[in-house]
């Protein structure tokens, strides 16, 4: 109802119908934003709960990493640990190796 009516209307005296009219519209009103309101709780629930399971992903994301990050650094260890066994042996064959052309140079020397 316009403005203009209602002011025609109290004018008339018809008052009775205007605060009926308007107690009509108010409740209409309220139904309207009740129903809005519903409607938006059912839309943050849905958003709420995919936002759950996302962070449920995403946590499982960060521990599989760590893990992973775990495993790279036992990784790097265990290499690290090889390189220096191989260090280990190439020396322990050079000399060997020494040794070996040693007691054959004397063998020789002794021959002559």
């Amino acid at each position: 109802m316009s403005l203009s009516k209602i002011w025609a209307e109290i004018n008339h005296g018809g008052n009775d119908s205007i605060i009926f009219d308007l107690s009509m519209q108010v409740e209409n009103e309220k139904k309207d934003l009740l129903e809005s309101c519903a409607k938006r709780d059912d839309e943050l629930e849905v958003v709420a709960k995919e936002n759950e399971e996302e962070m449920k992903k995403l946590t499982d994301m960060e521990y599989t990493m760590e893990n992973n990050i775990r495993v790279i650094e036992a990784n790097k260890n265990e290499l690290h640990n090889l390189e220096q066994e191989r260090k280990h042996k190439e020396d322990k064959h050079a000399e060997l190796d020494a040794k070996l052309k040693a007691f054959i140079q004397e063998c020789m020397d002794m021959s002559d």
